[in-house]
């Protein structure tokens, strides 16, 4: 017989789901740091934003070979809701080309694309209807080429639950 249920946000481990786009300077990660696999500094990024529409996010890795060479098209969308323009001004004065190494969190994992000679972009786009529907947003978008498989690290179990608290506890139904 159980003693209670727990009803929480933790998500399963058998399923993933992005939590954060963290945004790094790409002088910052070398070639060689992502050769190895090694993750950025966690306390050294330029900026992160939060996914807050799970089911609008896209993640395309895609496998291309130009002149027998093969490489990875890379591109993120998520849905962006700015509380203020004051946000979203300042996200959109950080658009820039080829600048950035991005870190997608999961509930699982953490994954790197881009490093210094790679550097991935970040733009974005205006979806505002202006109709009265309520389905006003932005779309933040990264794109970009890298010839290095996206790196992926198991979150430890120190840094996962920074990402998923629990919301409820309750008494036992009987």
């Amino acid at each position: 017989m159980s003693d209670g249920i727990n009803f929480c946000n933790r998500a399963e481990l058998n399923t993933r789901e992005a939590s954060w786009l963290v945004f790094y300077a790409a002088h910052k990660f070398t070639y060689n740091n992502n050769l190895r696999g090694v993750l950025p500094a966690a306390h050294d990024y330029d900026f992160k934003v939060r996914v807050n529409d799970v089911s609008s996010f896209v993640r395309d890795i895609k496998s291309e070979k130009r002149e027998h060479n093969h490489y990875y098209a890379v591109r993120i969308t998520a849905r962006y809701y700015p509380i203020a323009d004051k946000q979203l001004a300042e996200l959109q004065a950080l658009q820039a080309d080829n600048a950035y190494v991005v870190l997608l969190i999961t509930n699982s994992d953490a994954q790197v694309f881009g490093n210094a000679r790679e550097p991935m972009s970040m733009h974005v786009h205006d979806h505002v209807r202006d109709d009265g529907s309520g389905q006003d947003y932005h779309v933040l978008e990264i794109a970009g080429d890298t010839t290095m498989r996206p790196a992926k690290q198991e979150l430890g179990e120190v840094v996962a639950p920074r990402y998923f608290k629990v919301l409820l506890y309750t008494n036992p139904i009987r």
